[in-house]
């Protein structure tokens, strides 16, 4: 396959913000505060540096995520269908070549994460690829290349609803995050929240 290797400047971000959040009451994770801001705050100072822009797709409450300057997108198919139905809406959008997806419950995403997944994708030559933590694939971590739309598009329309099928079929590119798996903690429970303050104030 011919594409453009992933750059800054060809790439764009996006936020996965549109779960249900069951485990926290339903509340809406990406507005939750760790350490006096909240966890969409923690994820976007960490992706800034590496993309030219991002994307937060929600399914509630859009005017508080609008309120931070990018563009917001909500799910082209209804109900909450997970993960893949936000990356769909998110490559439809998408005027960049490459899209980088992280979940919104995940505050210590690594500053290397756009190099190294591009690196993962130029020299295996794949449109995709995902962290592996060295236990198994982060799914929600990947880079994807426009051309995926329809692959992912065709699987959801059949009822495909999982991200570890989908992009098991698309035979990845890995990521190898063996050295820092804990970069990629999320937020499930209020305890989770309380161990991600505790780690932040550890590291202060």
């Amino acid at each position: 396959m011919s594409f453009n290797p992933p750059a800054s400047t060809n790439l764009a971000a996006h936020v996965l913000a549109g779960g249900r959040a069951t485990r926290m009451q339903g509340e809406d994770k990406g507005l939750l505060e760790l350490s006096g801001k909240p966890l969409l705050e923690h994820v976007l100072d960490r992706l800034r540096s590496q993309v030219a822009t991002i994307y937060i797709s929600v399914n509630r409450q859009p005017q508080e995520y609008q309120a931070y300057g990018w563009p917001v997108i909500g799910d082209n198919l209804e109900g909450f269908l997970g993960p893949l139905a936000g990356i769909h809406a998110a490559l439809l959008a998408c005027e960049y070549e490459w899209l980088l997806t992280v979940p919104v419950d995940c505050p210590f995403i690594p500053k290397d994460l756009a190099q190294r997944l591009s690196q993962a994708v130029i020299t295996t030559n794949r449109p995709l690829a995902v962290v592996h933590d060295g236990q198994g694939l982060q799914p929600t971590f990947c880079l994807l290349h426009q051309s995926l739309t329809e692959s992912l598009q065709q699987y959801l329309q059949q009822g495909g609803r999982k991200t570890g099928e989908w992009l098991s079929r698309q035979d990845p590119a890995l990521a190898d995050y063996a050295d820092n798996p804990n970069a990629f903690i999320n937020i499930n429970s209020p305890e989770d929240l309380e161990l991600a303050e505790q780690r932040l104030r550890h590291a202060g």
